[in-house]
C-alpha cells in the first residue's frame, strides 16, 4: 500500500538472529512471487509445495528487486544486491509487510475468527452488532473484504489472504477511520504465518471436525495449528471458546499461556428457542443482566445459534451494550452463500457453502428441523486436488439426511470430474442407495441444477450446496466464471418461475 518509499520495512528483521546491519534502503513495496517483482521492491523467497522461490532470484533481480530475503545457506555470491539469510521467510515475509505499513494493527482492535466452519457467519453477524453499535469496522472473511462501506470481492479463494495482502488492508482500514477489524483465520493460514505480524485483543473459537487433513496430516496437527490464533492474543486479551466442542480444552490452554480471560459458550446458554422458515427467535441473558432478552434473528440451524452465540459473548466481552447486540442480530439479513434464499415458491431454492460431511449434515438438519415434512433435494460435489476423505463423508452425509442428491462438478481442478463424483457415490451406495433411485450423476453444473428444479415438486427443498459464494469453477484447463446464486435464478426464469 505504502508506495511513498519510507516504510520501514527492515524492522521486520531487527529479531533476526542471522541477520546483521541491514541497510535501510526504502522500498516500493514487499514481493515474494517474482512476476510481480518493479524496480525497488523487496523479494521474499517462499519455499512452497510445487515451486521454490529461490529458483526465481535471478528473475527478481532482473525485475528491480533492491534486497532479497533468503533462507539460510542459500546465499548467492554472483548477485549484487543486498541478501538477508533468515530463519523463516515465511515468517519474515509477515514481519516485513507489518513493519513496511508501520504496524498498522497496533491502532487496530484486532478480532480473530477461527474454527472449521462457521467463521465467515460468525463474522458477519458480530461485524452487524458492531455497526449498529455506531463503530466503523473492517472485515476480512472467505466473501469478502470489507472497508466501512466498501465491499471488495475475494477473488483469491484464500480465506487468510498472504501477509503483504492482510497488513496493506489493515493498513487501509486504519487510514478510512476503522477502529474494529474482523478477520477470519484459517489452519492453512495460520501454519504458513500468514498472519504473523497481528496481535489480536480477541480470538474465536467457533468449531472443528477432521478437514484440510491433506495438509495438516492428522487431527491433532489440525487443532494445533488452529489454536496457533490464541497465541496472537495480547497479553490478558478475551478468547471466545466453543465449550460443548470436544477440542475445545486445547484452545483453553492455548488462551491460558496469554493470561487471556475465557469465555466458553454453549447452547445451554439460551431458552425458549423457536425456529421456523423465516429465521430463529430466542432468549439469552446478557452479562450484568437478571433477566433474559428475546432476540430474533433470520438464520437457522443450531449451528447458526451457536454462531450468534459467539458473536454474543465477543460483542459483551468489547463492551457492546446488549439493545445493540440484539438489534444487529435482528437487522441482519441474508449473508451470500451461506443459507442464502433464491426462491421460496413454489419449491424453496438455498444456496449454501457447505463443503465437508459435517456442514452438509449441519445444514440438512437444519433445513428438517424447520420443515420435517419437506423433501431436501441436494445438488453437490467435492472438490479435485483436496483431501479425499471429504467424498467420502459427504457421501455419507447426503444418504443419511437428503432424498435425492444430483452429484455434480465444484471445482475439479487437474483430477478427472467423474471419478470424483463415482468416489462420492461409492459412499452413497455403502449406505444402501441406488443410483437412478436416489441418486444421479451430472457432471455439469449447470444441467445439475436445472435437473434438481425438474425433479423438485411443490412444498420440496433444494440446497444448492459446496460453492456458496464462490465466483467460479477450477477446471483443468481454466477457471470459468460462476455463481450458484445467479445461475439458480436464470434456470427458474426458463422455467418461468
Amino acid at each position: 500500500m505504502q508506495g511513498d518509499f519510507e516504510a520501514p520495512w527492515w524492522l521486520g528483521l531487527s529479531d533476526e538472529p542471522s541477520v546483521h546491519d541491514v541497510q535501510p534502503v526504502p522500498a516500493r513495496s514487499i514481493q515474494f512471487d517474482s512476476r510481480n517483482v518493479q524496480g525497488g521492491d523487496v523479494f521474499v523467497a517462499i519455499r512452497g509445495a510445487i515451486s521454490d522461490g529461490h529458483d526465481y532470484l535471478d528473475e527478481a533481480v532482473a525485475n528491480g528487486a533492491i534486497a532479497l530475503i533468503i533462507d539460510q545457506g542459500r546465499h548467492r555470491p554472483d548477485i549484487k544486491i543486498p541478501q538477508y539469510e533468515v530463519i523463516n521467510p515465511r515468517a519474515s515475509l509477515a514481519k516485513i509487510s507489518a513493519a513496511f505499513e508501520n504496524q498498522p494493527g497496533n491502532s487496530l482492535c484486532l478480532i480473530g475468527v477461527t474454527g472449521t466452519n462457521g467463521k465467515s457467519t460468525t463474522s458477519f453477524i458480530l461485524n452487524s452488532i458492531l455497526e449498529r453499535a455506531g463503530l466503523v469496522t473492517g472485515m476480512m472473511t472467505t466473501i469478502e473484504t470489507r472497508i466501512g462501506n466498501e465491499i471488495l470481492s475475494n477473488s483469491t479463494r484464500l480465506t487468510s489472504q498472504e501477509s503483504p495482502e492482510i497488513q496493506s488492508k489493515l493498513a487501509l482500514m486504519a487510514a478510512r477511520g476503522c477502529s474494529h477489524i474482523i478477520i477470519e483465520a484459517t489452519s492453512i493460514g495460520l501454519h504458513s504465518r500468514r498472519l504473523d505480524g497481528c496481535e489480536f485483543d480477541l480470538a474465536i473459537f467457533t468449531n472443528l471436525t477432521p478437514d484440510h487433513l491433506d495438509y495438516h496430516g492428522d487431527i491433532d496437527s489440525y487443532v494445533q495449528a488452529k489454536a496457533l490464533l490464541f497465541t496472537k492474543l495480547r497479553h490478558c486479551g478475551d478468547a471466545i471458546i466453543n465449550g460443548s466442542d470436544e477440542h475445545s480444552s486445547a484452545f483453553q490452554t492455548t488462551a491460558e499461556t496469554r493470561e487471556a480471560i475465557v469465555s466458553l459458550y454453549s447452547l445451554a446458554d439460551v431458552t425458549n428457542i423457536k425456529m421456523s422458515n423465516s429465521g430463529t427467535v430466542f432468549e439469552y441473558t446478557f452479562f450484568g443482566e437478571s433477566k433474559p432478552t428475546q432476540i430474533q434473528s433470520r438464520l437457522i440451524g443450531n449451528y447458526n445459534l451457536e454462531n450468534m452465540l459467539a458473536a454474543i459473548r465477543a460483542a459483551e466481552a468489547l463492551g457492546i451494550k446488549s439493545e445493540f447486540i440484539r438489534m444487529g442480530i435482528r437487522e441482519l439479513s441474508q449473508i451470500p452463500g451461506r443459507m442464502e434464499i433464491v426462491c421460496r415458491e413454489p419449491f424453496t431454492v438455498i444456496v449454501d457453502y457447505a463443503h465437508t460431511e459435517d456442514g452438509v449434515s449441519e445444514v440438512l438438519s437444519a433445513l428438517d428441523r424447520v420443515n420435517t415434512e419437506a423433501r431436501k433435494i441436494v445438488v453437490i460435489g467435492c472438490a479435485g486436488e483436496r483431501d479425499k476423505d471429504r467424498r467420502a463423508g459427504i457421501g455419507h452425509a447426503v444418504a443419511e439426511a437428503a432424498n435425492f442428491v444430483l452429484l455434480t462438478d465444484e471445482d475439479p481442478r487437474g483430477e478427472d470430474s467423474l471419478e470424483i463424483l463415482n468416489e462420492i457415490s461409492h459412499s452413497i451406495m455403502r449406505a444402501g442407495k441406488l443410483e437412478g433411485d436416489f441418486f444421479e450423476k451430472i457432471p455439469d453444473r449447470r444441467s445439475a441444477i436445472r435437473r434438481a428444479f425438474e425433479v423438485a415438486d411443490e412444498g420440496d427443498i433444494v440446497l444448492i450446496a459446496g460453492k456458496g459464494h464462490e465466483s467460479s469453477i477450477e477446471y483443468k484447463n481454466g477457471t470459468i466464471p460462476w455463481s450458484d446464486v445467479d445461475v439458480a435464478v436464470e434456470i427458474l426464469s426458463e422455467f418461468n418461475i
